[in-house]
């Protein structure tokens, strides 16, 4: 398997998104990581900071094992559980696409958003199947035997 690709981060942002991940919160690992993340040289990720190089962690394994989750489960790279509906679908999606589109962090969170994306694009043509096969179900049986078949009249002409 290949490396990680260089995410650095604080120590406490780093220990933040790895309490995220082992809460299930995959969306706000992976966001808190991606947003936080400094891509320049240590000695200018420090000045950025206002740290010490030393202060500084790598948390590109924690970014890959948030964005592996979010692309496994749909529900939970939404936030939502095992009964949700097509409206709780919808509002969770709309929620996070606002938060985290690359429009407003410029351009930082493109994966991110392309897993939200895929998640709503996965439940929601999940749901509207169910949908489909619930209503079929309820519907009422066609009366008067297959389609096609003619009925036999018991009484005389």
């Amino acid at each position: 398997m290949a490396d990680a690709a260089p995410c650095l981060v604080t120590i406490a942002q780093l220990e933040q998104a790895r309490s995220l991940l082992r809460q299930k919160k995959y969306c706000d690992c992976a966001a808190l990581l991606v947003k936080a993340r400094v891509d320049d040289a240590p000695a200018t990720a420090a000045s950025a900071w206002g740290t010490q190089t030393s202060s500084l962690r790598d948390g590109g394994r924690t970014l890959d094992a948030a964005m592996r989750a979010l692309r496994a489960d749909a529900r939970a790279c939404l936030g939502l559980g095992a009964r949700a509906t097509a409206a709780d679908v919808r509002r969770a999606h709309r929620q996070l696409a606002l938060q985290h589109h690359p429009d407003k962090t410029g351009g930082k969170t493109n994966d991110l958003f392309a897993a939200i994306q895929a998640a709503h694009d996965d439940l929601s043509e999940a749901l509207a199947r169910r949908e489909a096969l619930a209503a079929e179900r309820d519907r009422p049986a066609p009366r008067g035997g297959a389609a096609g078949e003619r009925r036999l009249s018991t009484t005389p002409p």
